[in-house]
């Protein structure tokens, strides 16, 4: 499969348009269309569903499969080129993190501008995504480094913990009952409506918050990926939201924090596969984490 041809592919995607691509890549529309037949031709499968509105088309679902693969793969096609470029003499290339919501996130943003100053020809690349994402993509190679909460769960994969922690409640509206309390405890879990990352829904627990909560017995109403998202349910409210506390502006938005008592606090880690050919600057990055987190 040429790499070039994929590279087609994602910016027909893109514009939605076989013309407007080949526009934007300075190819004959014909040209363009018979890469994309021999590309469908090559893979026994239909990639595109055309629409009626103005030639609009769309992806089938194997369309969308080729999609996030190639998307990886000029990912990957691009790290291999940048590290097998790079100059041994000066440390240089990308570092791509995946990261999370997190108001510790500024430890990591720190160290990268203390690493950036010693070697001012790398390049980072941060990746929002939930923790199996980040978990896929470390594994592919896609990323270099990840972060995850605690529990950290994945053997297979060295990490250091920073020494921040995140304070875990409830965010509110500032006219909640709730919020005239300075803290929410287990039974109020059970008591409300209640909003919750993507990830709890699919573990079925809050292990980590309180492990002998039974799931099944509360009263989901909804989950997110994004706090801005959980945020906004709260402000319409939908329910009351469990997350982190200064991870956006509340006071803004009309809501409080309430934290969990006992006092419910998460440790962060950052994680990278252990492989052999690895950066420079992965390396070295490596060895700034282990001093900093000391």
């Amino acid at each position: 499969m040429d790499l070039r041809v994929l590279r087609y592919f994602l910016k027909v995607v893109e514009e939605e348009s076989i013309s407007k691509a080949a526009e934007v890549l300075n190819l004959s529309q014909p040209t363009l269309s018979r890469q994309l037949m021999d590309l469908e031709g090559e893979l026994k499968t239909k990639l595109f569903v055309r629409g009626n509105r103005k030639h609009r088309i769309s992806l089938t679902d194997k369309g969308r499969i080729l999609h996030r693969r190639a998307n990886e793969l000029i990912s990957l096609a691009s790290i291999a080129v940048n590290e097998i470029n790079s100059d041994s003499s000066s440390v240089s290339g990308c570092i791509a993190l995946g990261v999370t919501e997190t108001p510790n996130l500024k430890f990591i943003t720190d160290l990268m501008v203390k690493f950036k100053e010693k070697y001012p020809a790398i390049i980072f690349d941060l990746m929002s995504a939930s923790h199996y994402e980040v978990r896929e993509f470390l594994d592919k190679g896609i990323l270099d480094f990840g972060v995850f909460f605690d529990p950290f769960d994945l053997p297979n994969f060295e990490h250091v913990q920073i020494p921040n922690r995140d304070v875990v409640g409830l965010i509110v509206k500032k006219d909640h009952e709730l919020a005239y309390k300075e803290y929410a405890e287990e039974a109020d879990v059970y008591k409300y409506p209640l909003i919750v990352h993507k990830e709890r829904v699919v573990s079925k627990s809050l292990k980590g918050i309180f492990d002998n909560v039974k799931f099944e017995n509360l009263n989901i109403v909804a989950s997110y990926n994004q706090v801005n998202s959980a945020a906004a349910c709260v402000e319409s409210g939908l329910g009351v939201a469990i997350g982190v506390d200064k991870v956006c502006n509340m006071s803004d938005n009309g809501l409080v924090f309430v934290p969990f008592k006992p006092d419910v606090r998460r440790s962060l880690n950052i994680a990278w596969k252990p492989v052999l050919g690895r950066s420079q600057a992965s390396e070295l990055f490596i060895k700034e984490l282990i001093v900093a987190c000391k």
